[in-house]
C-alpha cells in the first residue's frame, strides 16, 4: 500500500474501538517502520497553558486547547504553520514538531497557528495497512484548512464524511453527459 502520510483517516462508521470511534486522524508518518497519527477531534477541555502551568521550565504564550492525540503515551507534540520550527512537513503548510527546544519556541510564540497534542496513534509495520484493507478507515486529503479548522470538535467526523462523499461524487459526474435541455431526461 502506498503511504498514507498527509491523509486524514476517518474511522469507518462500524469502528468499535473506543480510542478511534468517530475519530479524524492526520497521518503524520507512514512507511515500512509503521505509522503514526494524531487524532484531530479529541480536545481535552484543558489549554496547553493549564497543562504545563507551574512547571517553571517553559514559557507558554498560548491558550490553545490541548488535544488527546491517541492512546499511546508520548511527549507534547505540535502541528503548526511555522516552517522555521518544523521537524517534518506533513502536507504543504502543516509541519510536525516533537523536539523539545522547537516545541518550547512554539509555546513562547503566541502568534503561531498550532494544535498541541499529548498522546498519539501508533501502528506497527503493516498494521494500518491491514486495518485499512479490512475497511476500518476511510481517507480524504488533508489540507492546512482541515488540520487547523477551529470547528474540529465533536461534529468534525460527520462533516469530513460529507466532504468525502462530495469529493467522490465530483469524480463521478461528467458534465459532458448533462443534456442542454433538462426536459430531455
Amino acid at each position: 500500500m502506498s503511504s498514507l502520510q498527509g491523509k486524514l483517516l476517518l474511522a469507518a462508521p462500524a469502528m468499535e474501538d473506543p480510542n478511534f470511534a468517530r475519530a479524524v486522524v492526520l497521518v503524520v508518518k507512514h512507511d515500512g517502520e509503521g505509522a503514526m497519527g494524531l487524532i484531530l477531534n479529541r480536545p481535552t477541555g484543558a489549554t496547553v497553558r493549564e497543562a504545563i502551568d507551574g512547571d517553571g521550565l517553559v514559557t507558554c504564550e498560548t491558550d490553545a486547547v490541548l488535544h488527546r492525540g491517541g492512546p499511546c503515551d508520548g511527549p507534547l507534540m505540535v502541528l503548526h504553520d511555522q516552517a522555521a520550527s518544523a521537524q517534518d512537513t506533513v502536507v504543504p503548510g502543516v509541519y510536525f514538531t516533537v523536539e523539545s527546544d522547537l516545541v518550547r519556541d512554539l509555546l513562547a510564540d503566541g502568534e503561531a497557528t498550532a494544535r498541541y497534542f499529548h498522546g498519539y496513534a501508533g501502528w506497527a509495520p503493516g498494521q494500518l495497512d491491514a486495518e485499512f484493507s479490512a475497511g476500518g478507515w476511510l481517507t480524504i486529503e488533508a489540507t492546512t484548512q482541515s488540520v487547523f479548522d477551529p470547528d474540529m470538535g465533536s461534529q468534525a467526523w460527520t462533516a469530513r464524511l460529507k466532504d468525502r462523499g462530495r469529493e467522490e461524487l465530483k469524480g463521478q459526474i461528467n458534465p459532458n453527459l448533462i443534456p442542454p435541455d433538462p426536459t430531455m431526461n
